[in-house]
């Protein structure tokens, strides 16, 4: 699928980890193999759940991308150095923030909050969430 080539560069990362090389084959292997099923669980979640749903209802899709990043912030206290946070970053937290700038104020804040908590050097672009909608 559509995030088969990401997981692919995620694998290939995470096994060249030092940490991961330490490991027994086995270990490393089921532990990448878990990495993966969070990451295409978030992604699925984010994507299929969460911006499809949206085309229905706004309020139910951002629930579901909420639930995303509530499995991100999760990876975050898992390995602050997971290739999952740039890559979440790098593709999608313009969208995020886009996406909940037309949200409810309380739920702004509440995403806010995550998300700063997920990516503390991101305050700049994320502050755009809680500006009042015109």
């Amino acid at each position: 699928g559509g995030g088969a080539v990401i997981v692919s560069a995620c694998y290939c990362w995470e096994m060249g980890r030092p940490e991961t090389t330490a490991l027994s084959a086995s270990s490393a292997a089921s532990d990448t193999y878990k990495r993966q099923a969070v990451f295409r669980q978030l992604w699925y979640t984010y994507h299929r759940k969460g911006l499809d749903e949206m085309t229905v209802s706004a309020d139910k899709g951002r629930a579901k991308i909420t639930e995303a990043i509530n499995q991100l912030k999760e990876v975050r206290s898992e390995s602050s150095t997971s290739v999952v946070l740039p890559i979440f970053s790098d593709s999608k937290l313009d969208e995020v923030i886009n996406i909940y700038s037309k949200a409810p104020q309380q739920e702004k804040e509440d995403i806010y909050k995550i998300l700063i908590g997920i990516y503390p050097t991101e305050n700049s672009r994320l502050k755009a969430i809680r500006e009042e909608s015109r």
